[in-house]
This record gives C-alpha cells, sequence and structure tokens, in this order.
C-alpha cells in the first residue's frame, strides 16, 4: 500500500474519507481537542489511542511536552512517520485489557473504521462475510502496562474497544487523572449498536470522572 498526500499530510493511497476535508484536513475534528484543552493541567504527556495517521497527535504535540501516537495498522503506520514533530513517539500496539495477539480487520478505504475482530468485549459491525485477506495481527498491550508516571489528556478513537482499553487503563486512569477526550459514535456508522458508548460511560464514571461536554461526536470527561 501506497501514500497520498491530502493537505500536506500523508495517508494510505485506498483513503476516501478524509479526501473530502482537502486542504483543511488538519482541522479535522479541531473543535474538540481545543475544548479538552481548556481542562487540561498536566503537559507534560498526551496519549492519542487510535492515532490513524496523526492529525490529533500533531496538535497534541504543539501543546504538550511529548506525545504517544499509539496506533496499530502498518499502512497508517508508514504515513505518521512522515507527518508527526520530533516530541511524538510511535507506538505500533492495539490496546486492550490484557497483553495478548489481536486480530484487527481492516476498511481499506478508511482505515480509520478497522476495528479489533477477535475479542469478545468488542463491539463491531456484523461481517456479512469474512475476507482474510482484510486481517493485520498485532501484539495487544494495556496502557497500565507501561506504568505511566504522569499523564494529562487520553484521547481515545477505536471503533468499539474503548471498553477493554479503560478496563486495561484503570491504575492509570486513577494515578495520573487525566482529561479524557473518548469518540462516541455508534459502531459501523448510523444504526450502528451504541452498547460501547454506555458502558465506556459507566466505567468512567466509577472511576470518579466526571462527563462534560459532547464537542461534534466526543465527549470530555475530567476528575473533579
Amino acid at each position: 500500500m501506497g501514500t497520498i498526500l491530502i493537505g500536506g499530510l500523508h495517508f494510505p493511497d485506498t483513503e476516501r474519507h478524509f479526501q473530502v476535508f482537502g486542504e483543511n484536513v488538519a482541522d479535522y475534528q479541531r473543535p474538540q481537542r481545543e475544548k479538552a484543552f481548556e481542562y487540561v493541567t498536566d503537559w507534560r504527556l498526551a496519549i492519542d489511542l487510535g492515532a490513524n495517521v496523526g492529525i490529533f497527535a500533531r496538535h497534541f504535540a504543539s501543546r504538550f511536552d511529548e506525545v504517544w501516537a499509539i496506533e496499530p495498522l502498518t499502512a497508517n503506520i508508514e504515513c505518521l512517520k512522515r507527518n508527526i514533530p520530533e516530541n511524538v513517539k510511535i507506538k505500533k500496539f492495539a490496546i486492550g485489557d490484557a497483553e495478548r495477539e489481536a486480530t484487527i480487520y481492516l476498511t481499506p478505504k478508511s482505515l480509520g473504521g478497522a476495528f479489533v475482530f477477535d475479542h469478545d468485549g468488542v463491539d463491531h459491525p456484523p461481517l456479512k462475510s469474512i475476507d482474510d485477506t482484510l486481517m493485520e495481527h498485532v501484539q495487544m498491550r494495556t496502557i497500565d502496562s507501561f506504568e505511566l508516571e504522569h499523564l494529562g489528556l487520553f484521547k481515545l478513537d477505536i471503533q468499539g474497544s474503548e471498553v477493554i482499553a479503560i478496563k486495561g487503563a484503570e491504575k492509570t486512569l486513577r494515578r495520573c487523572r487525566p482529561v479524557v477526550l473518548i469518540e462516541e459514535k455508534p459502531v459501523g456508522g448510523p444504526g450502528g449498536t451504541t452498547d460501547h458508548i454506555a458502558a465506556a460511560t459507566a466505567l468512567l464514571v466509577e472511576l470518579g470522572m466526571t462527563p462534560k461536554e459532547r464537542v461534534g461526536a466526543d465527549r470530555i470527561y475530567i476528575f473533579e
């Protein structure tokens, strides 16, 4: 898979979703990032979980000392390497509730829609048929396994895997008390399941977080 340029950023050459934003693609979902920044008090580290090609990570890097762009897909990683500044570190993992191998099912026209295929805790779109050529095997880790001492902002956009990611990040969230920015879209688009949204909200509230504004498709959570 090669790459194409959209608005000065590299994307996999099969990308269709982001093409419609053209030269303004770097501003994709900027309002939710700007609103989340208003709640941040620790600017040492941000995590962009489900980093795709780095639109969020690049913006985070302009405000934070260090950014982790966590992304499992090889095609997106190749673009990330070309798109990010020096204070962004790439972590090639899926994130969940256990250390294991995971299978990601690819959605070539927009790899941002790819999802963990082989975990009972993940809500994903129903598949009428399974294409083995659209699978990528990756290593899954938990956020807690990194034993972070500080974290100011934790963004999650991982297509139905939010619940297992939060379960694997509970110790970090309690210890570091970051702002959480989490996507709240139905899995598979309009009409898809929203069960993962309710479950993720319940987990974050149980950890002591308070839901704040919903900006676009993302909700902000904070510790008060």
